[in-house]
C-alpha cells in the first residue's frame, strides 16, 4: 500500500500529537515530584522545549491536512461530516480549529517560565503550584482539543 504525502503528514500530525502528550505528561510529573537534581532540571528543560515543538509541529501538519479538509468538493471530508454528522464539524473541528492555535503559545510560557525560574519551580510551593495548574490546564486543553478533532475524523479521514 503506498501512501500519499498527505496521508503521511496526517501520520506524523498524529506522532506529534502523541509527543506533546507525553512531553507534557514527563514535565508537569517532574515537576509534581516536588524535587529537582541538576539532570531533572536540564530534563524538565527538554522536555518543555519538546512540548512547545511538537504542539507547533501538530499546528503545521494540521494546516497542511486542513486544506483538503476545506476543499469545496462534495467529496472532501468536510462536505461528508456535515452531511453525515454536522455537529461533528460545526463544534468539534471548529473548536479544534481556533482553539488549537493557543497550544504552542500556552506551552511556550510554560517553557519560559521553567527557563526562567529554574530550580525556583519546585522549590517555591506557590510558584511550584501555580506552574502545575497551567501546565495541567494547558493538557487538559490538549487532551479536549485532541478529542474534537479525533471524532469528525473517525467519521472520514482527511484524503
Amino acid at each position: 500500500m503506498t501512501q500519499t504525502l498527505l496521508e503521511t503528514v496526517m501520520l506524523l500530525h498524529g506522532l506529534f500529537a502523541a509527543s506533546a502528550f507525553l512531553s507534557s505528561i514527563i514535565t508537569m510529573s517532574i515537576v509534581y515530584s516536588g524535587r529537582l537534581r541538576e539532570k531533572s532540571l536540564s530534563r524538565l528543560r527538554a522536555f518543555s522545549l519538546l512540548t512547545v515543538i511538537s504542539l507547533l509541529a501538530v499546528n503545521i501538519t494540521g494546516l497542511y491536512g486542513y486544506i483538503s479538509y476545506r476543499l469545496p468538493n462534495p467529496d472532501s471530508p468536510r462536505s461528508i461530516i456535515l452531511m453525515t454528522w454536522p455537529l461533528a464539524h460545526e463544534v468539534l473541528f471548529e473548536t479544534m480549529e481556533y482553539l488549537g492555535l493557543i497550544g504552542p503559545v500556552w506551552s511556550a510560557l510554560v517553557a519560559w517560565l521553567i527557563w526562567h525560574y529554574k530550580g525556583k519551580i519546585v522549590e517555591e510551593p506557590g510558584l511550584r503550584r501555580a506552574v502545575l495548574v497551567i501546565m495541567l490546564l494547558g493538557f487538559l486543553m490538549i487532551l479536549g482539543l485532541s478529542y474534537a478533532g479525533l471524532i469528525p475524523t473517525m467519521i472520514t479521514p482527511v484524503r
